[in-house]
């Protein structure tokens, strides 16, 4: 069912065995109920371990879609993009990541090294504190 699959899903994800789990979060897109937000960010998140980056912002998008207030799926974006030295979109999705949840301390951190890899050093300072 949904639930089990998805748990083997994260499981796999935890372990890295991310085509293990990537082949059981596809599986629940199948499952009645398992088109949703949480599946399409833990693709989001196989694929981009994966290096699979087209992939990975694809399912971030639908993960938005059903979601527009899970903030971990801009940060997944800002990391896509900050991986591949696209360092204005990087900042574009922390920043919406930081603005989702105030408290998501991860967000900050990376729009701090995106901000200094941009040699914006005075703002990335307000952003490590």
């Amino acid at each position: 069912d949904y639930q089990n699959e998805m748990e083997h899903g994260l499981n796999a994800l935890n372990e890295g065995r991310f085509p293990d789990a990537e082949k059981l979060f596809q599986s629940c897109l199948q499952r009645q109920g398992g088109d949703n937000y949480a599946v399409h960010y833990n693709l989001g998140l196989a694929f981009f371990f994966q290096r699979r980056w087209d992939d990975s912002l694809q399912h971030y998008q639908k993960s938005l879609v059903h979601n527009p207030t899970f903030a971990h799926t801009y940060h997944g974006i800002g990391n896509v993009y900050e991986t591949n030295r696209m360092l204005d979109q990087a900042l574009e999705f922390f920043t919406k990541a930081t603005v989702v949840d105030p408290k998501a301390a991860d967000s900050y951190f990376n729009l701090g090294t995106v901000m200094q890899q941009l040699r914006r050093h005075e703002e990335a300072v307000k952003h490590f504190q």
